[in-house]
C-alpha cells in the first residue's frame, strides 16, 4: 500500500524499521475512510482496504488519538479539514489509557467522547471499535510446538475481565452519544468457552495482542 499522500501525515508517521506506518489503499488524494489509534488500528486496515473500493487510511502518531491529547492536534486537523473523509474508526489498545493514565487525567470515556464529539460537528461519522482479545502468552507458543508445550487459547472469562475496565468505559460512550456505533470482535475469536489465537487453525497475532 502507498504510503499517506498527506504531507503532514507523512511527516510525523511512525516509523518500523524505517518504514513508514502511515498508509493508504490508493493513490487518489481523496480518502473517504480513516483509521486513528494505535497497531490495533493499524492491523485493521489490511482488511477494511481489501473488503471496500473507498480509499481507506491509517494515520498512526506517537500518542493517544484523542482531542485533549497535544500531540494529536495536527491529526485531529487533517481529519476535519478534509472534505472527501466521511468516516472515521477509531481503535486502540484501550486497556493503554486505564493502565497509562495519571490520576489527574481524564477518563477514557471522558477522552473518546469529546473526541467523537468534535469530529461530529464537522460531519464526519464515528465507529468505535472494542479491542480483540489479548493473551498472556506469544504468538510462537501457538504456531510452534516447543519441548511438548503448545497453547493457542484463554478462556473466555479471563478475557472478559481482563476486558472489563475499558467495556464498562466504551458503553458510557455509548449513553451518551446513543447513535454511536460500537463493533464487538470477540466473537470472530471465542466460542462459549475460550478465545483462540488461530480460529479454524489460521493463525492471526504475531505476538499476544
Amino acid at each position: 500500500f502507498p504510503v499517506t499522500i498527506s504531507r503532514e501525515m507523512n511527516q510525523q508517521s511512525l516509523k518500523y524499521e524505517g518504514i513508514k506506518r502511515c498508509r493508504q489503499s490508493k493513490e487518489t488524494q481523496n480518502i473517504s475512510i480513516v483509521l486513528i489509534g494505535d497497531s490495533h488500528a493499524e492491523h485493521l486496515f489490511f482488511g477494511i482496504a481489501d473488503r471496500t473500493e473507498d480509499n481507506v487510511a491509517v494515520y498512526l502518531n506517537h500518542t493517544f488519538p484523542f482531542i485533549n491529547q497535544k500531540d494529536f492536534a495536527s491529526t485531529s486537523s487533517e481529519i476535519i479539514s478534509s472534505p472527501s473523509i466521511k468516516t472515521i474508526i477509531l481503535a486502540m489498545q484501550w486497556n493503554r489509557w486505564c493502565e497509562d493514565r495519571s490520576p489527574k487525567s481524564p477518563s477514557l470515556s471522558q477522552s473518546i467522547i469529546e473526541t467523537i464529539l468534535n469530529f461530529k460537528k464537522s460531519g464526519k461519522e464515528v465507529v468505535l471499535i472494542a479491542d480483540i482479545p489479548m493473551h498472556k502468552f506469544s504468538a510462537e507458543r501457538c504456531k510452534y510446538t516447543l519441548s511438548g508445550f503448545h497453547q493457542c487459547e484463554t478462556p473466555l472469562k479471563s478475557i472478559s475481565e481482563s476486558q472489563k475496565s475499558f467495556m464498562e468505559e466504551l458503553y458510557e460512550v455509548q449513553n451518551s452519544i446513543p447513535e454511536l456505533r460500537i463493533v464487538q470482535l470477540n466473537h470472530l475469536f471465542c466460542n462459549s468457552q475460550e478465545c483462540s489465537m488461530a480460529p479454524n487453525n489460521e493463525l492471526l497475532y504475531r505476538d499476544w495482542e
